[in-house]
């Protein structure tokens, strides 16, 4: 790849953080704030909703299994309004069962992360691979 299709974030790159988890949430804004990336967080999915209509993020990564509003509802809610549709999503959760994977699978979120499997630096990766995507 050349240097010049390198996404390189600014501090007006911004990524939403839905996890009710507030060490994983802390540890994922402190690699993305490291990376370059402002960081606004919520810890449920109704939070989540206001908290991405109001600040309109670059990009979201958001949970699956939180409280008040579960990730695949918020997800859809976020897809049914045509300005926040526009906003990728990357889904980092601990489910793995196969029936979510394919109702996530429909909702074109650009990446499905099973926590497990990956390390928390591992998503600036994600999400600078998702912003130079929409870049390109």
């Amino acid at each position: 790849m050349d240097k010049s299709q390198i996404f390189i974030p600014t501090k007006k790159t911004k990524v939403c953080i839905v996890e009710d988890d507030a060490m994983i949430a802390e540890i994922y804004a402190k690699a993305l704030e490291d990376g370059g990336y402002a960081v606004v967080a919520a810890k449920d999915g109704e939070e989540g909703l206001a908290v991405i209509k109001k600040e309109k993020p670059d990009v979201a990564i958001v949970d699956l299994i939180m409280p008040k509003m579960d990730g695949i509802t918020l997800i859809k809610l976020l897809q049914q309004d045509g300005e926040l549709a526009k906003i990728p999503i990357i889904v980092a959760t601990n489910r793995n069962d196969e029936k979510t994977i394919q109702e996530v699978g429909k909702l074109k979120t650009k990446f499905y992360l099973e926590k497990a499997l990956f390390e928390p630096k591992d998503i600036v990766q994600h999400v600078r691979e998702v912003l130079q995507n929409q870049a390109g």
